[in-house]
């Protein structure tokens, strides 16, 4: 049966032994942006992976083209996060003030006690002076961004032709009202958002599934297994059942080996990725 239907079943031992030792490393977007997430020992962690497996590391255009559209993006939001959670921090005295002042207002009884209140305010400053302090030590995130650099500048495909864009685009239509993998799940999100960049558009809506192509594309170019890190979870991508995450959607698994004519592909999430690699 497994013939027919290899991509309902896990990889064998060796099989997978085969795929990591040899197979060609691809990741997703999402997981080119966790060194801007995560805490220094965590990115330390993650920069050393992605260096310990460069000379087998390749990805699709779309994915540096949405790696380099959310890079700046999540630089800043990392740095104004700060500056949001002291605001929150700030207006929690405001917001227990107001409460005593609301609820007051119909029981005369009813007063906020001025020690208590100070303990509380001295409690939130020291929060914010704590938090101002963590924020003169946050990281050079334009240092990471040239460890990237160092490590994927020459590791990436090539983009697409306007026409076989159009072609995917067309395909995609036709596959996600049948709910075929992967992006289906983008189409609500996603639907009339583009990026335009270096005379091409790119409708949002259809990125995974142009990934997708480019990643078959590359295998069937170079003749490799491929090793897909993604940490999108949605159901375009990961099968459920009853809350519980099976693995990557059959018709995935079933659809690379039938285009790249048998080839293999193992699709994991980067704690997957790190756990295997300090492993």
């Amino acid at each position: 049966m497994k013939q027919h239907f290899s991509g309902f079943y896990t990889p064998t031992e060796d099989e997978f032994n085969k795929i990591w030792t040899s197979g060609t490393f691809v990741f997703d977007a999402n997981v080119l942006l966790n060194p801007y997430r995560f805490q220094t020992i965590a990115r330390e962690v993650l920069l050393k992976a992605f260096s310990a497996v460069k000379d087998r590391i390749w990805i699709p255009y779309q994915v540096g083209l949405e790696y380099h559209f959310n890079m700046y993006e999540e630089i800043i939001k990392q740095k104004k996060a700060y500056e949001k959670l002291e605001n929150k921090l700030l207006k929690k005295v405001v917001e227990l003030e107001n409460d005593y002042r609301e609820h007051s207002a119909r029981h005369a009884h009813l007063k906020l006690p001025e020690h208590l209140h100070k303990k509380y305010k001295d409690l939130i400053d020291g929060m914010v002076e704590d938090l101002n302090k963590q924020k003169t030590q946050h990281p050079d995130l334009n240092k990471v961004k040239e460890s990237m650099l160092s490590i994927f500048n020459s590791k990436i495909g090539n983009p697409l032709s306007k026409d076989r864009l159009e072609e995917i685009y067309t395909e995609g239509e036709e596959r996600f009202p049948n709910k075929v993998p992967p992006g289906w799940k983008d189409v609500t999100k996603k639907k009339g958002q583009t990026k335009y960049y270096n005379g091409i558009r790119y409708q949002d809506e259809y990125g995974d599934l142009v990934m997708w192509k480019q990643i078959i594309e590359y295998a069937n170019d170079k003749k490799v297994d491929v090793l897909l890190i993604s940490d999108d979870n949605k159901e375009d991508w990961i099968k459920k059942e009853d809350g519980e995450t099976i693995g990557p959607q059959p018709e995935l698994i079933q659809e690379f080996q039938r285009e790249t004519n048998g080839r293999k592909i193992y699709i994991c999430n980067t704690r997957q990725f790190l756990n295997n690699i300090l492993t």
